[in-house]
């Protein structure tokens, strides 16, 4: 019985953008959403799979598409429907992932009240020509405008850019614009795609990945402020538990551990690696009970392919039992596919980290002071 679950909700495939590397760009025309008797039916699913624990947490990030081209009225009445069937016992919260191109006032009020949105993240590379609209304009100027406007209202936000060949070249650039507005980020690797010309045309290989790495790691280090950045920061961890020889992290178990789940807009239900591939649908939860889906035949099949991933990468390397395996039980396609040409991107990191250490003396200092020097305070929490 999973206590923490969260779902990915593709509330709408409509979108006022037409970013290149999407991989919902075939359906961003697409002007449906989910109706509330769908989202009904999924919150009393959710709240009748739940509701056996003494206490529970289930988080919704909307998601799209462009999850504010939806009238805010719509959710409100999203939160109604929480607060009618969800017991005391089940925490909600709800999260929206926007590229922060639509903020009206309407919105920056009801961001700020936090009565229904927890978090909010934005997808905005900085640099780049991919983030265009409908007219092939680049909105650049306008999402900068936007975020003046959220930090000026005090409105807590993460950010998110895509690391494709567009970016590559800005990632030293693009690191010190969130550092210096001290908003955390995390440098998300194309990892999906709608056709394959997309990953020829926008994927990085693992070594030009690497390389992004080598240089994220050099600015954020030399950084006064160090402001959180993921995977980094992840792979930073194990690798100081590694240097340490501190083995206290359980293996990333699928079948028990997965609690991140992606919900298309008709109700079918993905994990994170085969998305969208209907040999490995979980079920949907409109019709199906959460309980039936995963135990699923889809989902059996998923993690069938994610266990066979991890005896192949993870069982023999030297990092097992430092690092939480997580990347491996939950890579994408293109992701296993590099990784069979160019090796596991988590394991080549905590090689560059520790390499790192090592021609700086951090090694060492991890290893006399057991803990990390003072310019790396913001990943205390691995080393106390």
């Amino acid at each position: 019985m999973k206590k923490n679950i969260q779902f990915v909700v593709k509330y709408t495939k409509h979108c006022n953008l037409r970013c290149a590397y999407c991989y919902e760009y075939n359906e961003l025309h697409k002007t449906d959403k989910m109706q509330f008797s769908e989202i009904e039916k999924l919150f009393l699913n959710c709240k009748d799979y739940l509701n056996k624990e003494a206490s529970a947490h289930v988080n919704f990030i909307w998601h799209g598409g462009e999850p504010f081209i939806v009238d805010l009225k719509n959710y409100k009445k999203i939160q109604q429907l929480q607060e009618k069937i969800f017991p005391e016992n089940i925490v909600v919260s709800n999260g929206v992932q926007t590229n922060l191109t639509i903020l009206t006032e309407k919105h920056i009020q009801f961001l700020k009240e936090e009565n229904f949105f927890n978090s909010m993240g934005i997808s905005f590379d900085v640099y780049g020509d991919q983030r265009v609209d409908i007219k092939n304009r680049l909105q650049t100027d306008l999402v900068l405008s936007n975020l003046q406007n959220i930090i000026k209202n005090k409105i807590s936000v993460g950010a998110i850019s895509v690391l494709a060949k567009n970016t590559y070249p800005y990632v030293r650039e693009i690191y010190k614009f969130y550092d210096e507005l001290n908003i955390p980020m995390r440098f998300l690797p194309i990892y999906r795609s709608a056709f394959d010309e997309q990953v020829e045309e926008h994927a990085l290989s693992v070594k030009e990945i690497m390389n992004a790495m080598q240089m994220l790691l050099e600015e954020w280090s030399s950084s006064p402020t160090a402001v959180s950045v993921d995977p980094l920061e992840e792979y930073i961890s194990y690798a100081i538990d590694f240097i340490k020889k501190e083995e206290r992290r359980d293996y990333f178990n699928k079948e028990e551990d997965e609690h991140t789940f992606i919900l298309n807009m008709n109700g079918d239900l993905w994990g994170v690696s085969e998305t969208y591939d209907e040999e490995y649908k979980y079920g949907n939860v409109f019709n199906e009970k959460l309980e039936d889906i995963f135990n699923s035949e889809g989902r059996n099949k998923a993690l069938a392919c994610s266990k066979k991933r991890s005896e192949k990468f993870c069982n023999s390397c030297i990092y097992y039992g430092y690092c939480s395996g997580s990347f491996v039980s939950n890579m994408t396609p293109p992701e296993a596919l590099n990784s069979e040409k160019e090796g596991c991107m988590v394991k080549l990191s905590i090689d560059l980290i520790i390499k790192f250490f090592e021609d700086k003396n951090i090694d060492q200092y991890i290893l006399n002071q057991n803990k990390m020097p003072k310019k790396f305070s913001s990943i205390s929490t691995y080393t106390a």
